[in-house]
């Protein structure tokens, strides 16, 4: 599986050349996401419908409103756009999380590299899909940071003592809202 080892280093929060001990955490890490890793994606076209002035973009025919001043004021020139989703799998999930709790400096290392992982993949699916329709696609990050706030929230504020929801503890909800915001 491709991965960018200069970005997981960097979500890693390593800073300049990395010791020969992090990299080798890395290099692990890689192994990890290669053994357990799943990419699996979907999108859609669709037309969309851009206020600038009221901070959002409405998908045409489905009353979906994505609320950002960002978000509308990158979209405003465009008149359709992909909305994607994508994930590594379940298995690596539970994967990362088993080392969270095992092997700490792993675990964090694995989860960047599962990051730098879904975003190669991304930038894969962004490159087909501009050959397909014939135009370069604008950049996904503020589009992605819509669903990547409450990603992080529910999935790692636990580390971090925020209190969530009691529907929550259920597995289920936890994957189903993994699933929606991935």
């Amino acid at each position: 599986m491709k991965t960018d080892l200069k970005e997981a280093l960097r979500y890693m929060g390593v800073k300049g050349a990395p010791d020969p001990a992090t990299l080798a955490l890395a290099k692990q890490a890689e192994e990890e996401v290669n053994a357990h890793a799943k990419v699996r994606s979907v999108y859609k076209l669709f037309d969309i419908n851009v206020s600038e002035e009221g901070g959002f973009v409405e998908l045409a025919g489905t009353g979906v409103k994505l609320e950002g001043k960002h978000l509308s004021r990158h979209l405003r020139d465009c008149r359709r756009a992909y909305l994607l989703a994508a994930t590594l799998g379940f298995e690596m999930e539970k994967r990362v999380n088993y080392l969270m709790n095992t092997r700490p400096a792993l675990g964090v290392a694995t989860d960047a590299m599962c990051t730098s992982a879904l975003e190669c993949a991304l930038d894969d699916l962004c490159e087909d899909l501009q050959k397909q329709c014939g135009k370069k696609l604008k950049t996904r990050f503020f589009a992605s940071l819509c669903f990547l706030v409450p990603l992080m929230y529910f999935t790692m504020g636990h580390m971090f003592g925020a209190p969530l929801p009691a529907f929550w503890e259920q597995l289920s909800n936890f994957a189903l809202m993994q699933l929606l915001l991935t």
